[in-house]
């Protein structure tokens, strides 16, 4: 919960650490990898309950070949790039918007 909040500070200030910042993914990643395990079924039913609306694209951190050839970065994304999802639908919609 407190990597999650951090983030969301971190989303709306672009001001975070960009080191914590990547601490908070990388533990919120671990975390989400511990719950499918534990029940992929329940995990995939959630996300698929949740995933509907418009999600913003506010930081990048690159492949795991690439943050280690860079020691780790988190940059923020600098345009307004949102992407739209509606699970309720068949077949499922996704629309990606990438604003100046």
């Amino acid at each position: 919960q407190q990597a999650k909040e951090f983030l969301c500070r971190a989303a709306e200030t672009k001001l975070e650490n960009p080191d914590k910042v990547l601490d908070a993914l990388t533990s919120l990643e671990k975390s989400c990898k511990k719950k499918f395990k534990e029940d992929s079924s329940a995990f995939s039913k959630d996300i698929m309950d949740n995933i509907s609306g418009e999600w913003r694209l506010v930081f990048t951190t690159g492949t795991k070949e690439r943050q280690k050839k860079t020691g780790g970065r988190v940059n923020y994304f600098p345009l307004k790039a949102i992407q739209k999802f509606d699970a309720s639908t068949e077949p499922k919609f996704i629309e990606n918007g990438i604003y100046g």
